[in-house]
């Protein structure tokens, strides 16, 4: 299971469970006003679904805004479920982020954006042979427009992931 938990007023989320169990932190990066992070749980190789509460401690308050995304995989290596992660932060105004991800053929690459936008929702197109996920959008209560999404692309060498956007600022991860 893979969990993106950020939280637009903190920047530090302390911990993600998942029906009471502890989940690992792959990935955190902050701009020290909000926070994004993706854990992973291996949930093994039963058959059957598993159903239970993802809970996101953070820094943040329960007034803040926050964005929960969650998605499981099948055939993942239940003992190292990822093996590269990277991460990128623009404050810049940069209208789009492309990350080169270490991956091999057969292998599944996720990852998830975040952008800013002072006066308007941000626009956000995924790049190429990358299947969108999730997608949320929304004003903050401290101001301006936060926009989440996620995607997930087959792996090979040299495989990138990407995002067009018109936001002034963005944090983007992807881990294979």
């Amino acid at each position: 299971m893979v969990v993106v938990a950020s939280d637009v007023n903190s920047s530090n989320v302390t911990g993600v469970t998942f029906d009471g169990a502890t989940m690992t932190e792959v990935l955190e990066g902050t701009d020290n006003i909000a926070v994004d992070s993706i854990y992973v749980l291996p949930l093994g190789t039963a058959v059957g679904s598993t159903t239970g509460d993802i809970v996101v401690t953070s820094g943040g308050g329960a007034s803040a805004e926050k964005f929960i995304a969650a998605v499981v995989f099948e055939n993942v290596d239940q003992a190292d479920p990822t093996s590269s992660e990277v991460k990128r932060l623009d404050s810049s105004g940069a209208s789009s982020s492309t990350l080169a991800v270490a991956s091999v053929d057969g292998d599944l690459v996720f990852d998830m954006i975040d952008t800013y936008q002072a006066d308007a929702p941000s626009t956000l197109t995924v790049g190429v042979d990358q299947t969108q996920l999730h997608d949320q959008s929304g004003s903050s209560f401290s101001g301006g427009f936060a926009h989440y999404s996620t995607s997930t692309k087959d792996g090979a060498a040299g495989a990138t992931t990407s995002w067009s956007t018109n936001a002034i600022a963005l944090q983007h991860m992807a881990m294979n």
